[in-house]
């Protein structure tokens, strides 16, 4: 796949009871910077710049699977940013 440009955040909101994403997404929203939410790792995730993973708090948390993880490092290695936040 061919990226032309990159797309400025991505909320990656694995636990979704988790109220965060909600906050971070009106944070964007009020800088202006362009972001999309979703609720599972996309095929491509190197078509973000950053992404925010929202992984809740225990007991209601969200704990990434090993092809999970191996997807974010690649992202990082591809020169992507992560903010993680779990509990």
């Amino acid at each position: 796949m061919t990226i032309v440009g990159r797309k400025a955040a991505l909320v990656l909101n694995l636990a979704e009871l988790d109220p965060s994403a909600d906050s971070l997404l009106a944070c964007f929203e009020n800088l202006e910077v362009s972001a999309e939410q979703m609720s599972t790792i996309p095929d491509y995730p190197d078509m973000y710049r950053s992404m925010f993973v929202i992984l809740g708090v225990y007991p209601d948390n969200f704990s990434l699977t090993t092809q999970q993880g191996k997807k974010l490092s690649d992202f990082l290695e591809n020169g992507g940013n992560i903010y993680m936040e779990g509990g």
